[in-house]
């Protein structure tokens, strides 16, 4: 009578160890898909356009959604394929001339920022 209790107790320990394993992974993979796609490892260059846009863009645009703040949100940007204004292709040159010429309310950044920041600029929206 024994060893069926011992052996019953066994199977119910490694039954609910194989449980909380099981549980433990489900809510790992769960978490990694919810982490943010631009939770990836930035380039340089984007990396350093990260800082520029938080110190010169950030009071316009959103980096974390598509609404608008005062301009567009970024997020998604390059995806979307178009400006919002004019409907033009987005292309790396073409937010470049955009970030150096300005557009309406959105002042030309050509005298602000050095061609390699805003080309750190670039490299970063493209990651949103």
């Amino acid at each position: 009578m024994r060893t069926r209790f011992g052996v019953g107790i066994s199977i119910v320990a490694v039954t609910l160890a194989a449980t909380f394993f099981a549980v433990q992974l489900r809510t790992s993979l769960a978490q990694d898909a919810a982490a943010p796609a631009h939770a990836t490892t930035l380039s340089e260059s984007a990396t350093r356009g990260k800082a520029v846009f938080q110190e010169k863009c950030a009071l316009c645009h959103n980096a974390e959604t598509a609404d608008k703040k005062i301009g567009p949100g970024l997020k998604g940007f390059y995806e979307r394929g178009t400006f919002t204004g004019d409907g033009s292709k987005v292309t790396d040159e073409s937010v470049k001339k955009f970030i150096e010429a300005g557009k309406g309310m959105m002042p030309p950044f050509k005298d602000t920022l050095e061609p390699a920041k805003v080309d750190d600029v670039v490299a970063y929206v493209k990651t949103l």
